[in-house]
């Protein structure tokens, strides 16, 4: 039971009840230490998920959520359209692709009601849809989390986007207008703005604005999703790669060879260089995941007898 309701998943046609006329900006949900399913290493889950797990319990909670809303003040309002639970599985999508959550951060229902000033119905289902997607997962208990990726995951997901977003790409580059070209180098001159006063949760958000506004260009939704799809994997991740992989500019100076791309219209350069930017990046997050592997390793290594 969950605030006098039933916490199970909404049959299919239930209807959502009342809409608000005032979607909040700031939404609220806390990173609790890292719950996985029970049932995982029964089914031969990685026990990297375990490893991972003992770095965010050790870690201080007081400053996750600290930094988690930080993020989330960021985020702007979404549009009123759609009902009232399409609205909040919406802004739950954004708030993962931009690296608002940590890996493992655990999202309950009562917290993302709270947040968003709804009732526990739309909430519940907004969460459900998105592990029907993929992009949160549920243990036995019925906990919701961000998941947990392991670095086989990591380097499958990273073939999936080079073929994705590397024909994004393509497709963009001659359909690209001069306001979504001008949209894309302004969100890059502000993610150079928040990188030189390492403001990485920025950084983040600004980042994932920046390709989405190539991707959204092409003009295939379906397209957009599937990528949007894999960022969802990944996008907890981000609060890993930072502020290290920030500190290189790489990233931000591949970013200033795809505008020069697509303002000449080449899609197999914008193609190429995008593709540099996502391997990049994916090397760079599976060294932080071996880096973790081996701390916890050390951490459960057993001491040696004097």
């Amino acid at each position: 039971m969950v605030g006098g309701q039933r916490s199970h998943a909404p049959k299919p046609g239930t209807p959502f009840g009342r809409t608000l006329t005032r979607f909040p900006q700031r939404m609220w949900c806390g990173t609790l230490p890292l719950r996985l399913n029970p049932g995982a290493d029964a089914n031969g889950a990685d026990a990297q998920h375990r490893d991972i797990r003992r770095r965010v319990e050790h870690s201080s909670t007081s400053g996750r959520i600290r930094v988690l809303d930080n993020a989330l003040k960021q985020l702007g309002p979404m549009e009123r359209t759609g009902t009232l639970a399409e609205r909040a599985r919406e802004q739950l999508r954004a708030t993962i692709m931009a690296g608002g959550f940590e890996p493992g951060a655990k999202l309950t229902i009562r917290s993302v009601a709270r947040s968003l000033d709804i009732s526990l119905t739309p909430a519940r289902e907004a969460l459900y849809s998105l592990v029907s997607e993929g992009a949160l997962d549920m243990g036995m208990n019925g906990t919701v989390f961000v998941p947990v990726l392991t670095e086989e995951r990591v380097r499958e997901l990273l073939t999936i986007r080079l073929a994705l977003e590397g024909t994004a790409a393509r497709e963009a580059a001659p359909r690209m207008t001069l306001g979504q070209i001008a949209a894309a180098r302004a969100a890059n001159d502000q993610l150079l703005e928040a990188n030189q006063e390492r403001d990485y949760r920025r950084v983040m958000q600004l980042n994932w604005q920046f390709h989405f506004e190539i991707y959204r260009a092409t003009g295939m939704p379906m397209l957009t999703r599937l990528i949007e799809t894999c960022w969802l994997k990944t996008g907890s991740y981000l609060n890993l790669l930072y502020p290290a992989y920030g500190q290189t500019d790489r990233g931000i100076h591949i970013h200033g060879e795809m505008i020069e791309a697509v303002e000449v219209r080449d899609a197999d350069r914008l193609s190429h260089v995008l593709q540099e930017d996502i391997t990049a990046s994916g090397e760079a997050l599976i060294e932080v995941i071996r880096n973790l592997q081996k701390d916890a390793d050390m951490a459960v290594a057993p001491m040696p007898r004097s």
